[in-house]
């Protein structure tokens, strides 16, 4: 058996430990049960081994872009998450309360978040002629 939190391996029956390379030698068990366990614990340890290698050859750039999608996905499917790439950066930017001049985090620019234009003097750009400054949703 193998312990779920340490990975040590030992005898259910007499209790003592053993190391996974060297055979089990237990005087309860007989040679057909001990085959059984050893091949087991071969096709388990053949699959960890598969996954570490396959998370190793996982490009970044290939994960990279999984993860964006994930969050873009997960973005889009909550409707109370009011996000938005900046124009200028693509960092992702949530609007907060009924504002919309966004101050993108990492870029440090700001935009509209209507209309997504930079925005360099806020007087100029929000009011009568220009986009509301505050809006729901």
């Amino acid at each position: 058996m193998c312990c779920s939190n340490c990975k040590t391996h030992f005898c259910y029956k007499c209790g003592n430990a053993y190391e996974t390379g060297k055979p089990l030698c237990c005087p309860f068990f007989d040679n057909e049960t001990i085959r059984q366990q050893r091949q087991e614990r071969e096709a388990e340890e053949l699959r960890w081994q598969r996954r570490r290698e396959a998370q190793r050859q996982q490009d970044p750039e290939v994960l990279l872009r999984q993860e964006r999608r994930r969050l873009n996905e997960l973005r889009i499917l909550d409707p109370a998450n009011h996000a938005h790439s900046c124009p200028m950066c693509r960092q992702t930017n949530a609007k907060v309360g009924n504002n919309n001049h966004i101050f993108c985090w990492s870029c440090q620019k700001h935009y509209c978040y209507l209309c997504r234009v930079l925005v360099k003097r806020s007087s100029q750009h929000y009011g009568p002629k220009g986009c509301k400054q505050h809006s729901t949703g």
